[in-house]
């Protein structure tokens, strides 16, 4: 299907503003890596081609040598005195050189700011969307080419992200915040939410008699999967490396780097130290509460079904849409309580 109706022609869905196809770049066509490589390159060159000459010994130490003998010339008598103020007269002419950059110098400048460069535009990836989708993706033309999707909610409804499209059967859709978007069959232009059978008159209602085959209720499970909400938790590294590349916490990295190439390297060992290990506890703690709110889900209670001509029983979190439940007080649940989902 084509996507040249843009972005906001896609997104069906009264939840989402629009919707951008999306794919993968090959890891050497990304943004992030051809330009520097091309760059690092352009530096490794100019060294070994030697435009720049970094063996030259660096300059400044002139003046430290013309005040260390006019302070001996105060003891030393005037031939020393001579000798220190033919020198000075003879650097007169090199004066230019001394006060002109040192090559050395500028170029481990140049290569600490290509390096935070380089740096800061992976981070920026993590930080943002957008920079993210302009870095490691390519816009799609069509739906059979995207293999990723950028979802942008309406305002107040939270961020956009960037989500897998998946393909099952005959549809394409994908999960955004626990809620599933779709091309439902070959002939829609528009992602929609997945709707439930919830809009039938009563007289099909009434008519109902549940599934009648394995195929049915395996094509149901597959598109509206099982009655279950899961919390997941994710690796404690996982919310480590998530805590450690905040932006706060790479500018508290940014300001001990400063401080360790002012020799105060010490201070600096202990002060990562402590961030880390501070860090390590937040994310303890992040997973102590993601556990105590999966401790909560109650266990699945068994019901009663009409499938395949007959009741039986199934557990709560097998049951389908479509399913007819038989409503009746047990001693696991004494009441029943009808959602739309």
């Amino acid at each position: 299907m084509e996507s040249g109706a843009g972005p906001k022609a896609l997104a069906g869905a009264k939840d989402l503003q629009s919707i951008q196809l999306l794919r993968q770049r090959a890891w050497f066509a990304r943004l992030d890596v051809w330009p520097f490589c091309l760059l690092y390159a352009a530096f490794i060159g100019v060294h070994v081609l030697g435009y720049v000459d970094v063996s030259a010994a660096p300059l400044p130490e002139v003046s430290e040598l013309v005040s260390d003998q006019a302070l001996t010339a105060g003891e030393g008598g005037s031939n020393i005195t001579n000798s220190s103020s033919t020198e000075v007269t003879g650097d007169d002419a090199g004066g230019a050189a001394v006060d002109a950059p040192n090559p050395y110098w500028v170029s481990q400048l140049a290569l600490m700011l290509l390096v935070a460069l380089h740096v800061l535009t992976y981070l920026f990836t993590i930080w943002s969307v957008d920079v993210r989708c302009m870095v490691r993706y390519a816009k799609a033309k069509t739906v059979e080419q995207a293999t990723l999707v950028k979802v942008v909610p309406h305002k107040f409804l939270g961020g956009k992200d960037v989500v897998t499209l998946s393909r099952v059967g005959g549809s394409v859709e994908f999960v955004f915040r626990k809620l599933r978007f779709g091309l439902w069959d070959r002939t829609q232009r528009a992602f929609t939410k997945l709707k439930y059978p919830t809009k039938k008159t009563f007289d099909e209602y009434r008519r109902s008699f549940g599934f009648e085959s394995e195929a049915d209720v395996r094509d149901t499970m597959s598109r509206y999967g099982p009655n279950k909400f899961e919390v997941p938790i994710p690796s404690f590294f996982e919310l480590l490396q998530e805590q450690l590349l905040a932006p706060f916490f790479c500018f508290q990295m940014f300001c001990v780097a400063l401080w360790a190439i002012d020799e105060y390297w010490y201070y600096s060992l202990m002060t990562v130290f402590m961030l880390v290990s501070f860090e390590s506890t937040v994310v303890h703690q992040r997973i102590r509460n993601l556990s105590q709110v999966r401790s909560l889900r109650q266990k699945p209670a068994p019901v009663m079904v009409y499938r395949f001509g007959s009741w039986m029983e199934v557990t709560g979190d097998m049951l389908l849409p479509g399913d007819v439940v038989s409503l009746q007080a047990s001693k696991e649940s004494s009441d029943g309580v009808l959602i739309q989902a």
